[in-house]
């Protein structure tokens, strides 16, 4: 899975500490992620609103990215 999604370009940021080779991983990106993940957890549990939210997230990150 992993190296299909950075040939997609996107960047794994979740840490796995307790693997026996743990990977590197950007720690301020991690920070962002979990921050986002955080406020959709705490708000609105249901499909819709994580499409949503994620989609809402993309346009942003596509935006700043410019």
């Amino acid at each position: 899975m992993r190296p299909r999604a950075r040939d997609l370009g996107f960047r794994p940021v979740v840490p796995h500490p307790h693997r026996k080779q743990p990977w590197t991983y950007d720690a301020e990106l991690y920070k962002q992620r979990h921050e986002v993940a955080r406020v959709f957890t705490r708000y609105d549990k249901r499909d819709v609103m994580y499409g949503t939210f994620a989609l809402l997230a993309f346009i942003v990150k596509a935006l700043r990215d410019r």
